[in-house]
């Protein structure tokens, strides 16, 4: 009795672990069963009641990255991977800040998907949409969802859209100076046009004219000063935004100095900005300023012998340079007219002028007896300043007629006086035959 007792015994004690072993299992595979189903229920791809399953794959962006501002396509891949027709599918975007729907529509419909129907044969569907232009470059998501029939929506995994993290381009696109040459001891206008041609903003854009620079060493330093100074300012200027595409233009009032000596100057403009990712910026480009002053040829009729119609002379013209660029190459021609006849050539070189200084061609012409009043000489002068710059002008010059008594009166034409002495000479000699005749007769 006791063995059987003890055998018993033995038995029961064997079988008890394994009661626990069997629950132990039993509970696990329930554990497992739970999270197997909570995965499915939160994947994509959805079994819906009449056995269809979709899977909805984000394909590719473009462009990707994308821009601020700036439009791209969204293309996903939906397939039906389950073993019967998915009917009257229904997908929508959820576009969130930064991005929106563009000239789409944010619900996509799909009539029908054969059941296996993936890959190559998959449905692919495409959404327009726009990145804000003030959204911050990087990552950013993007959410979906679904449904088949008139089921549940299903919301799928969100998906990553890329912004791009580009360099802001801000760039001198004009450069306007009044006057365009300036003289010296006179003010210009300086005027520099910059132009923001990303799609975002630029902050703190700061301009500045390098009017004096600095060029040091170990053991010396040398400064050079342009011959421009800011008149009623700085020569620093700051816009605090430039917003995606816009334009601002700086102006800088600038005199030139009194002994500045006339050629083109180049000055450094140097500027600086900020993205919106706080990333800085600096440039420098070159502009230059004229200096000097558009020649002054004065052309004057110095002398003539020409006074009245029916009449043949020469005419002297004088060009006077008053100012203070040489005058080059200068060409002079005398057009035709009704007035006048052309004895000498009408095409005269004149030649090279200096500053203060002057030079005169002839021409000799015949004063038709029509003429009357005032004769125009039209001339024609061709020439170039110091810096090879072309000049044309027309000068009309007036050459003035008088008559015969006029022309005395003036003293510019001697009165004709042999009448009188050949009375005088009757007279002498009328008295000479009366003397010579009482003579005889006493």
């Amino acid at each position: 009795m006791s063995d059987r007792k003890n055998k018993i015994f033995s038995i029961g004690s064997t079988t008890a672990p394994s009661m626990h072993g069997f629950l132990a299992r039993k509970s696990a595979f329930i554990f497992l069963a739970i999270v197997i189903m909570a995965f499915f229920a939160y994947s994509s791809p959805v079994l819906a009641a009449d056995g269809s399953e979709l899977s909805i794959s984000f394909l590719n962006q473009d462009p990707d990255p994308a821009e601020p501002g700036n439009f791209f396509k969204a293309r996903f891949k939906v397939e039906n991977i389950g073993l019967d027709s998915a009917n009257n599918v229904e997908i929508e975007i959820l576009p969130e800040y930064p991005f929106s729907i563009y000239q789409d529509s944010t619900v996509k419909k799909i009539s029908s998907i054969s059941p296996r129907q993936k890959d190559n044969e998959a449905v692919f569907i495409d959404y327009t949409l726009k990145a804000d232009e003030n959204a911050i470059p990087g990552s950013n998501e993007i959410k979906m969802r679904y449904r088949i029939g008139n089921g549940e929506w299903v919301k799928t995994e969100p998906w990553t859209i890329n912004l791009r993290e580009y360099t802001v381009l801000v760039a001198l696109d004009s450069v306007i100076a009044e006057p365009q040459v300036v003289s010296p001891g006179e003010s210009v206008k300086l005027k520099l046009r910059y132009t923001n041609l990303a799609n975002t903003q630029a902050k703190y854009l700061d301009i500045k004219l390098g009017l004096v620079s600095v060029l040091s060493s170990t053991t010396s330093f040398s400064v050079t000063e342009l011959p421009f100074s800011p008149a009623g300012g700085t020569n620093e200027i700051i816009f605090p935004l430039l917003k995606a595409r816009e334009s601002q233009t700086a102006e800088f009032n600038l005199v030139t100095d009194a002994n500045a000596e006339s050629k083109v100057y180049k000055i450094p403009v140097t500027f600086s900005y900020t993205d919106p990712t706080n990333t800085n910026y600096s440039k420098i480009n070159y502009i230059s300023l004229k200096v000097g002053q558009t020649p002054e040829l004065v052309t004057t009729l110095d002398s003539t012998t020409l006074y009245q119609a029916g009449t043949t002379g020469e005419v002297i013209v004088k060009f006077v340079n008053k100012g203070i660029n040489d005058v080059k190459f200068l060409y002079a021609k005398l057009k035709t007219s009704d007035d006048f006849d052309l004895i000498s050539s009408p095409d005269m070189y004149v030649g090279n002028i200096d500053s203060d200084d002057y030079e005169s061609v002839n021409y000799k012409l015949y004063i038709e007896p029509e003429a009357n009043g005032k004769v125009i000489l039209p001339l024609s002068i061709q020439y170039k300043d110091d810096k090879n710059k072309n000049y044309q002008t027309d000068v009309s010059l007036e050459l003035t007629l008088f008559n015969k008594e006029e022309a005395i009166r003036m003293g510019l034409e001697k009165r004709n006086n042999l009448w009188v002495y050949a009375v005088v000479l009757l007279v002498l000699v009328a008295a000479f035959l009366l003397y010579r005749n009482f003579r005889k007769r006493k």
